[in-house]
């Protein structure tokens, strides 16, 4: 069990900044620093998860996988993911609803 205060350090631990939101579009830019996580958790929309530099661990569904600079990360709505950083881990997300 989790405390607010734990939460709050994890969470600066996690820099996150929006390059572009507009409606049915979100890109961020996130910032995991080394030994940090980003907790379970899914959208509502299709995601789309890049590694601008480092590696870390990515779980979607339930599989671990090692991720690294270059990869790209695809998930359907509501999939479960987490990311565990091992270096200083950069990432560009873009949520977005994707025609089927």
């Amino acid at each position: 069990m989790s405390t607010g205060r734990a939460e709050s350090a994890d969470r600066q631990q996690i820099g996150r900044e929006a390059i572009v939101q507009r409606e049915g579009l979100e890109v961020l830019r996130l910032i995991v620093a080394a030994g940090s996580a980003v907790p379970e958790h899914h959208a509502s929309v299709d995601v789309i998860i890049v590694v601008v530099s480092a590696s870390g661990i990515v779980t979607v569904a339930g599989e671990p996988r090692r991720i690294g600079r270059g990869d790209v990360i695809d998930m359907a709505p509501a999939v479960l993911h987490a990311i565990v950083a091992e270096d200083e881990l950069m990432l560009v997300v873009v949520k977005a609803r994707l025609a089927t």
